[in-house]
């Protein structure tokens, strides 16, 4: 019995080490792994960049050929605010909550500058970063959500999208950046969600640059 005993001890401590290990390793690959990623995406459309431009910097437009979720959802308010286009124009993003006459602010947009050649903005996402990718583009289509949450700050994601001419039209590259810091939480999407959240967010901005396409090519 003693003998049986002491070689359970032994394992015990065998594993406990082996564990602390592997901790020790998951830990230090976590700390090295990026929790920031850039979403890019490209489309040529057969339209001048002029042409183009004011479906960009008329936000109350963008409900007509975005797929992010907050611009078309029939669940979310928007309230648009400073300048009616172009830079210093703003969107608000609100929705309902039961119980409450007060509407939860999920996030805003607001254009920081904007000409020929495209768009600078930022856009902040209260409390979430929400990510809602659609794997077809009529009714049936399914969408997968992804939700990054649990920060006590709030996401600042700066994004551009730049307008290139060409010989049938223009270029038109959208970018987004996302930083999720470096606090432990971070660190754990790192290892699970990055990614995903990367590829998930690259394939809202092709989605969204094909209903731009399909918008600007109907003049």
């Amino acid at each position: 019995m003693a003998k049986f005993l002491k070689w359970c001890c032994g394992g015990c401590l065998v594993l406990g080490v082996l564990a602390g290990i592997a901790a020790l390793l998951v830990l230090r690959w976590a700390k090295n792994k990026p929790t920031n990623w850039t979403a890019e995406a490209s489309i040529e459309i057969a339209a001048t960049p002029e042409e183009v431009l004011p479906l960009l910097e008329d936000l109350r437009r963008w409900g007509e050929w975005s797929k992010f979720e907050r611009d078309g959802s029939e669940h979310v308010d928007r309230e648009f605010g400073g300048a009616e286009r172009g830079a210093g124009a703003t969107v608000l993003w609100m929705e309902e909550r039961s119980g409450s006459d007060t509407p939860l602010t999920l996030g805003k947009l607001e254009i920081d500058a904007a000409s020929p050649q495209g768009l600078e903005y930022t856009c902040w996402h209260y409390g979430s970063l929400r990510l809602s990718m659609s794997d077809g583009g009529d009714s049936v289509g399914q969408s997968t959500n992804l939700e990054i949450g649990g920060f006590d700050e709030d996401f600042r994601v700066p994004g551009t999208i730049r307008l290139e001419p060409t010989e049938q039209g223009c270029r038109v590259t959208w970018s987004e950046s996302v930083d999720l810091g470096a606090t432990p939480l971070a660190r754990f999407y790192a290892i699970t969600l990055v990614d995903v959240a990367q590829f998930a967010h690259e394939t809202l901005l092709e989605q969204s640059l094909e209903g731009l396409k399909d918008l600007s090519e109907l003049r």
